[in-house]
């Protein structure tokens, strides 16, 4: 039976890049004594993507089954809110009222508990603080694991994953594909100027994440 990935945002139509990083990535998961892996890299270079892609991989889907989260957090996370979305996403209910965040940390792991999930996976998308991860960890839960995107490599991370910046061929691929170039003066079946490209090429890092796709960001 295929996974049930909770909440992972839809993959773009167009992935260029990104497929040595997932076999790399799982490679990091699925190692024994990992727990938390970190996706880290500048804005728009494809973590949350990548993520997504990981959390619809068959084999990632064999392996935890219907026991995939995935939650979007920010700079500005309320931990709080997040046990909610959680307890909501494993129970299929509205969440308790919580009293306060450890009393929500506290009921999302017995949750959890009870539930005995096996080969669980959460992924936290854009974590920005330490605080933030440590209250997720739930250290009485064993197969349970953690993927998480961040700018930074944070504390609670057991593996850091770098996700580097196109390579110009996939670059190239990505910008024929979005530039306006192509939809407008040159025309739909013609390509930029070869010297515009190599000057583009030079002088910016074209990213892969879906946010980014339509733009190309100059360094």
């Amino acid at each position: 039976m295929g996974s049930r990935v909770f909440s992972a945002p839809e993959l773009p139509n167009l992935i260029v890049g990104l497929q040595v990083p997932l076999q790399e990535l799982k490679m990091e998961l699925f190692r024994q004594g990992v727990k938390v892996v970190g996706i880290c890299a500048p804005g728009g270079c494809g973590k949350t993507t990548l993520a997504a892609m990981l959390c619809q991989d068959d084999q990632v889907g064999r392996f935890f089954k219907d026991h995939i989260y995935f939650l979007s957090i920010s700079s500005s996370p309320s931990s709080k809110v997040i046990m909610q979305r959680l307890f909501e996403m494993v129970n299929g209910f509205p969440s308790p009222e919580f009293q306060d965040e450890d009393d929500a940390c506290k009921q999302v792991e017995d949750l959890l508990m009870q539930k005995k999930q096996e080969n669980m996976l959460l992924v936290l998308d854009d974590v920005w603080s330490e605080p933030v991860l440590q209250k997720l960890l739930f250290r009485r839960l064993d197969e349970y694991k953690m993927l998480v995107t961040s700018r930074t490599a944070l504390q609670s991370f057991d593996s850091v994953y770098h996700l580097k910046t196109l390579r110009n061929r996939d670059a190239v691929t990505l910008f024929y594909h979005h530039s306006a170039f192509l939809q407008g003066e040159y025309g739909n079946n013609d390509q930029p100027p070869a010297e515009l490209l190599e000057k583009v090429l030079c002088s910016s890092a074209i990213y892969a994440d879906a946010s980014h796709m339509n733009t190309v960001m100059f360094v």
